[in-house]
């Protein structure tokens, strides 16, 4: 039997070992975390800016009129991640799933567009949400528009200015 001091040394390694385990493991976790989120944010604003741009250039905008954001970026086909490098692919799975790949807006989540154009873009756009604009729905002119970026996915019905990200 080993002695009482010799066990309680290799007891101290082994907390020790497993601490610096433990520290190093997280710290390697959460910078892939922290890179993968950076990088949604940033496709995010780019995206955003981009919508913004697009819905200004409309001749029949003004800074008052209601804006329809519908869908998600994570159900448009443009924005599939899925086709991403290996080495953002390696990044994700290093996050060991405590982060989705999905955009970093949710679908019909208007709090998240708000503050997404104001925070990161400047702008403080009137938008209104599905329910809102449900007649705009059920128009054939929405049920006809196109995915963003496609030409028609950015329309003004009804008087509202109407961008279909998605179903």
């Amino acid at each position: 039997m080993l002695p009482k001091s010799t066990i309680s040394k290799v007891s101290k390694y082994i907390v020790v070992i497993c601490s610096l385990l433990v520290i190093w493991n997280y710290t390697w976790q959460d910078n892939a975390s922290y890179i993968a989120i950076k990088s949604m944010q940033n496709q995010t604003e780019s995206t955003a800016l981009r919508l913004v741009t697009q819905i200004e250039q409309l001749d029949e905008y003004n800074m008052q009129m209601p804006v329809l954001i519908i869908g998600g970026l994570e159900n448009n086909p443009y924005f599939d991640r899925s086709n991403t490098t290996i080495e953002a692919k390696k990044l994700f799975d290093r996050t060991w799933g405590f982060i989705s790949n999905n955009s970093t807006i949710w679908w019909g989540n208007l709090d998240s567009w708000r503050k997404m154009l104001y925070e990161y873009i400047g702008v403080n756009m009137n938008l209104v949400s599905e329910s809102e604009c449900s007649e705009i729905l059920e128009t054939e002119e929405f049920k006809n528009m196109k995915f963003y970026p496609e030409q028609d996915s950015i329309k003004v019905i009804n008087n509202t200015v109407v961008v279909k990200l998605s179903n």
